[in-house]
């Protein structure tokens, strides 16, 4: 049984090694950033950052996603800041009108893009239901044999006399 669960956790995990995301090139690095975050009252957004260095704004939503904006002036932070509905404002004030990067996306878009990549057809979801009907056949059987054990036969006596077994 024990090699049983290896086999399933050892597939699982190359399964899980081919469905990740390819990186965008040989290089690719994942985005660090070094921009303190405070905590905002908002129903859609956790967390902004802002550097006035380098006017980047990161906004870190409630679903875990964040973005980085680039080239946004101090003064849109400010208001985003002292907005009274900072969604609404994010939503007419800050999308689609800047460069973005995403840092971090959101467990729920990673879940479905996974999900989208196994759309299985009718064919192959018969094949899969099989399989899976016939692995849990076997362990159903297994599990009755290990703990319903069959009586050992009496060995056969050989009698040479009848005829089935004749020595030479």
């Amino acid at each position: 049984m024990q090699r049983v669960w290896i086999v399933i956790v050892i597939l699982t995990a190359v399964g899980a090694i081919r469905c990740a995301d390819p990186p965008e090139s040989h290089n690719s690095q994942p985005i660090v950033s070094h921009i303190p975050r405070e905590p905002v009252h908002s129903t859609a957004i956790g967390r902004v950052g802002y550097s006035k260095r380098r006017h980047v704004l990161e906004i870190e939503f409630v679903n875990g996603a964040i973005y980085r904006y680039l080239d946004v002036p101090s003064s849109v932070y400010r208001d985003l800041i002292s907005a009274e509905s900072k969604a609404r404002f994010y939503d007419f004030n800050i999308t689609d009108q800047r460069q973005v990067s995403e840092l971090k996306r959101p467990w729920r878009l990673r879940f479905e893009a996974l999900r989208q990549r196994f759309v299985l057809t009718r064919e192959e979801k018969r094949v899969l239901a099989f399989v899976l009907l016939a692995f849990a056949l076997g362990l159903a059987v297994k599990h009755y044999r290990d703990t319903h054990p069959q009586p050992v036969a009496p060995p056969l006596k050989k009698n040479y006399r009848s005829g089935l077994y004749s020595p030479r």
